[in-house]
């Protein structure tokens, strides 16, 4: 997995595109960490992670995984809220949608970029 991340200050919406084979369980983590990171040192608390054209490698157990947070993470986590931009919503990221709403996190996973736009800013 690759990404690049740009500040948009006009919206307030803190852009991370992914890029290249995206491993659900290992990259996930990653993407938590830096989500963490950034509320911790700026206060942003909303996250565009656009992932269009990316190969999302993933079982049911890494999903299921990705969609928990440590102890660690929870407390900044729960501040932000998330919106998930795919080609194409899979079973799976439905699956991780849920899971990671059932955690108590503010998550969407979307086809349309500016949907996902628009339901970051209406938070």
């Amino acid at each position: 997995m690759e990404h690049s991340t740009v500040y948009e200050s006009d919206s307030g919406i803190y852009v991370v595109r992914v890029s290249g084979d995206y491993h659900r369980g290992r990259d996930s983590e990653m993407n938590k960490r830096l989500v963490s990171r950034e509320f911790q040192a700026h206060g942003y608390r909303r996250f565009l992670f656009d992932m269009r054209g990316v190969r999302i490698q993933s079982d049911a157990i890494a999903t299921y995984d990705a969609g928990s947070v440590s102890s660690g993470l929870r407390e900044h986590l729960q501040h932000v809220r998330t919106a998930q931009v795919v080609d194409r919503i899979s079973e799976d990221d439905r699956f991780f949608e849920n899971v990671t709403v059932n955690r108590g996190f503010v998550l969407r996973v979307f086809t349309d970029l500016d949907e996902a736009r628009a339901w970051l800013q209406a938070g």
